[in-house]
């Protein structure tokens, strides 16, 4: 193996690994509400048995998911006790473009369902117009990206007609930061503070 090669196998091994803490994290915080399942990507699957791939795909009449209708796989889903997604996030652990965060969300909003294969079997999940999206990740300080962000995309996309089979733009979150360890912990509020709403609203996830 050359040296650039080894340096390659490296940054990708690393890619993900804090998206996969969270998402053991997330999956200890969710103990409260035993009802929803967490699956999350990139994490220890010694440890966590709900370490798998889910995959986003647009469904005609019951479709099954295909390499065909595929649009995305994300990093972290949380499904309701109905069947219905609550929430997805999707994390960017490297500093990337607007051009990459308006790829992941437009995947996201031309899916209709998701599937990912629990204990051997494929199961399928619901995206509804209730549905949470939140898109977290690292944007340089300087220059005007985290500007770009909040004052430009997020409000912008939230002003978009979806196709009603899917999420509503409304419901799209954004949480970037300089630092990857700042992002995470934000997300970690954010739970914090929704886990206190769903105690008080019968056990149902609000972000």
């Amino acid at each position: 193996m050359r040296a650039s090669e080894f340096r390659r196998g490296i940054s990708i091994t690393k890619q993900g690994l804090e998206t996969g803490k969270f998402g053991g994290w997330l999956t200890e915080y969710m103990q409260s509400l035993p009802r929803y399942q967490v699956y999350f990507d990139h994490g220890d699957k010694s440890r966590y048995s709900n370490v798998l791939a889910t995959k986003g795909f647009y469904s005609k009449c019951g479709d099954v998911v295909t390499n065909a209708n595929r649009l995305t796989d994300l990093d972290i889903v949380v499904i309701e006790p109905t069947g219905s997604a609550a929430l997805v996030i999707e994390i960017e652990e490297r500093p990337c473009s607007p051009k990459k965060i308006l790829g992941d969300v437009l995947a996201l909003m031309l899916c209709n369902r998701l599937a990912a294969r629990v204990d051997g079997e494929q199961k399928y999940y619901e995206l509804s117009q209730n549905t949470k999206i939140i898109v977290a990740g690292v944007l340089p300080g300087n220059g005007c990206r985290l500007a770009r962000i909040h004052d430009l995309i997020e409000p912008r996309l939230r002003n978009l007609n979806a196709p009603p089979d899917s999420i509503n733009p409304t419901n799209i979150h954004f949480i970037f930061n300089e630092h990857i360890k700042d992002v995470i912990n934000e997300l970690k509020k954010s739970f914090k503070r929704c886990s206190r709403k769903s105690h008080l609203n019968k056990k149902r996830i609000h972000i």
